[in-house]
């Protein structure tokens, strides 16, 4: 078995974000063996930079995706709550002035909430986004 890991080298190399002295210093191995090798072997340095930077940028669009679709399920789970509140308040027969206001101050609260994560993540709300939340107007 070999001493370094060739494989993880070739792979570094072939980024082109590495250079061969670079990656001798990292690994311990002596930088003109390895730029031999390379060459006996066909490592080409920037060969997969291309794949590289598409790998980040699918990953990073995955991670916000993942993030928004976070922010979209609590938001969504929050409101449920205040509507169901707000409906319980309303239909119960004895409804308590107090709590109602409570409830539309807490939609606004969310409200600006969102807006400041919507903001902070550049997200952009769907046309009809709205139209679900039905809290807007309400008190």
């Amino acid at each position: 078995m070999s001493q370094y890991d060739w494989v993880a080298i070739k792979t570094k190399y072939e980024t082109g974000k590495y250079s061969m002295a670079e990656l001798a210093d990292e690994y311990g191995f002596n930088a003109s063996y390895a730029a031999r090798k390379a060459k006996e072997n066909g490592w080409e340095k920037g060969k997969s930079k291309e794949k590289v930077e598409k790998l980040s940028i699918k990953k990073a669009l995955e991670e916000e995706v993942k993030t928004e679709a976070e922010l979209r399920k609590e938001n969504i789970k929050i409101v449920s709550k205040i509507k169901m509140a707000m409906f319980n308040e309303l239909f119960n027969g004895k409804s308590d002035f107090n709590r109602l206001k409570q409830l539309k101050i807490a939609s606004e609260i969310l409200e600006n909430c969102k807006t400041l994560e919507w903001d902070l993540y550049k997200i952009v709300d769907t046309p009809d986004e709205g139209k679900n939340e039905g809290l807007k107007g309400v008190g």
